[in-house]
């Protein structure tokens, strides 16, 4: 299509370009390419006389205009001269305009009404699926905990029923003395370690007697590597998703089968509080002698009372000492004695075996650190600190414990060399200064090998009062004692100082603390009463 100046076609260009346009790109989008061109158009010949044919483009814009006069009159932004041509040139529609002008204004407030609305609703019902969305999630995390809560107990009473099938009692083994060991540990194996101590001297007393342990500790190994039969279940820190009433149970299934199979004549509980699973075990059981090896003082008066009105259910009360005091005071029931050691002197490797072993050095002093199995407290900020502190200090070779239940520590240190075994304290002939953390076992291995020692008690365990176990061997004059050792210049300060002690100074101190292994102590008087038991009853059938 051609033209000839404005308005000079025979068809004019306006309503063709505004019908295509329309047609094209739609309504709205039609007419604002069609006022975007009368706007060039009306620049593009500013000045000229506009003629007032029929073919103006004016008056066709105002034609085209007019059949969406709707439009026109609300958010289109025609030029002002074709508006007040439109006006001007068509009176016959102002007063319709007009009043169209007055219904889109009712309109147009009447659409943000219902566009405000609209918003508000949308948000409403965006808020209500993220609710649903959460309540959904929660449901789905609840039916999870319960399936598997279910799944637990399904599996508990699995196993129980499958012991309660056999209804007849088991056929008792003919094993001559027996003697049951229950070792209750929760993060570590410190119990489990002291009836250790005392069973494996009862078997070198008497060789013909059968020792079983029921233990929760996850060291068995070390049980069976002693020649003892071993039996566990899983203590219940370990065991969370059991719920308390159902391991109890099975529990006391457990127990009321071992005794079945074996005749008793002694059961050595060892733990901070016997379940009630085992005071109902062993309650009103003939010829059995019940003891309870106590041996550390409890953090606080209610956990010590709590455990003296146990006492009732046991016949005897054996007092380890613990940094050189007693539980209790000693009566015919309280029976003291030196603390429990698992090793004895005798039984440890010769020193330099031990520096060959670990490829000491001649001229270096042996150190090693050992903070327990990590179960309980967060062991790796005080070791990078400890690390640090003796790599400052020259020829010290180090040596890092490592708990045979605990995971592996994170230490990728050339300078460090990891020390797993069980228990570690056969290596202690080697060393020349012990970092140790202050549990029972731990403490008095290196209190009763005479070792010098940095104690660094474990403030976070809820029965064993460690900070007073290392307070008392300091007061004594053995070892030193840091409950803090975020300054590393002190740190390092104490380990030089006792890195230099004299041979043999602290021995003295030590051996007021514990001069003997009272782990034969406990042994002769476990066996010499099961030997007396047996007495009797010989006379009483004769």
């Amino acid at each position: 299509m051609s033209t000839n100046g404005i308005g000079k076609t025979e068809e004019n260009w306006i309503t063709e370009l505004g019908e295509e346009a329309i047609s094209r790109l739609g309504l709205r989008k039609g007419l604002t390419t069609l006022i975007k061109t009368a706007k060039a158009l009306e620049k593009e010949h500013a000045g000229e006389e506009l003629p007032a044919a029929p073919a103006d483009f004016r008056y066709q814009t105002g034609l085209k205009v007019l059949e969406y006069k709707d439009l026109f009159l609300s958010t289109l932004r025609f030029p002002a001269k074709i508006r007040m041509y439109v006006l001007e040139h068509f009176p016959g529609v102002v007063s319709s305009l007009v009043k169209t002008t007055g219904e889109l204004k009712t309109e147009r407030e009447a659409l943000a009404k219902s566009e405000a609305g609209r918003t508000k609703a949308e948000s409403m019902l965006a808020r209500e699926k993220e609710l649903r969305a959460e309540a959904k999630e929660k449901t789905e995390e609840t039916r999870r905990l319960l399936s598997e809560e279910r799944e637990a107990r399904r599996e508990l009473r699995d196993t129980v029923r499958k012991l309660e099938k056999e209804n007849a009692p088991l056929k008792a083994l003919e094993t001559g003395k027996a003697a049951l060991f229950i070792a209750t540990n929760g993060g570590g194996l410190g119990h489990l370690s002291c009836s250790l101590s005392v069973a494996r001297r009862m078997k070198k007393l008497d060789p013909s007697m059968t020792i079983v342990f029921l233990t929760t500790s996850l060291a068995l190994q070390v049980v069976h590597r002693e020649g003892f039969v071993a039996y566990a279940l899983p203590s219940p820190m370990i065991a969370t998703e059991v719920p308390s009433g159902e391991w109890n149970r099975l529990l006391e299934k457990l127990l009321g089968r071992l005794f079945e199979m074996y005749r008793f004549s002694l059961c050595v509980f060892d733990g901070a509080a016997p379940y009630a699973s085992i005071l109902r075990t062993v309650e009103g059981k003939e010829d059995l002698l019940r003891v309870w090896l106590r041996y550390y003082r409890a953090k606080t008066d209610e956990i010590h009372e709590k455990q003296r009105e146990l006492e009732q259910h046991f016949d005897l009360i054996l007092m380890p000492a613990d940094s050189g005091e007693y539980v209790e005071e000693a009566d015919e029931r309280h029976i003291p004695m030196n603390s429990l050691v698992y090793l004895d002197r005798d039984e440890l490797l010769p020193r330099e075996t031990v520096r060959r072993i670990f490829s000491i050095p001649e001229e270096n002093k042996a150190v090693y650190i050992q903070l327990g199995a990590g179960n309980i407290n967060d062991i790796h900020s005080d070791l990078s600190r400890i690390v640090r502190a003796l790599k400052s200090i020259p020829n010290v070779s180090i040596l890092l414990g490592e708990s045979i239940i605990g995971d592996p520590l994170d230490v990728a240190d050339p300078a460090v060399t990891i020390v797993r075994d069980y228990p570690n304290s056969r290596y202690f002939g080697g060393f020349d200064l012990v970092i140790t953390a202050c549990g029972y076992n731990s403490f008095h291995e290196v209190l009763f090998h005479r070792i010098p020692a940095l104690f660094l008690p474990n403030t976070e365990t809820r029965t064993d009062d460690q900070v007073r176990r290392a307070g008392e061997a300091a007061k004594a004059g053995f070892g030193r004692m840091a409950v803090d050792i975020s300054d590393e210049t002190e740190l390092k300060r104490m380990i030089t100082e006792l890195l230099g002690l004299p041979a043999g100074q602290s021995e003295a101190a030590a051996a007021s603390l514990l001069p003997e292994n009272g782990a034969w102590e406990a042994a002769r008087i476990l066996t010499d009463r099961i030997g007396e038991q047996g007495e009797e009853q010989s006379t009483d059938e004769d």
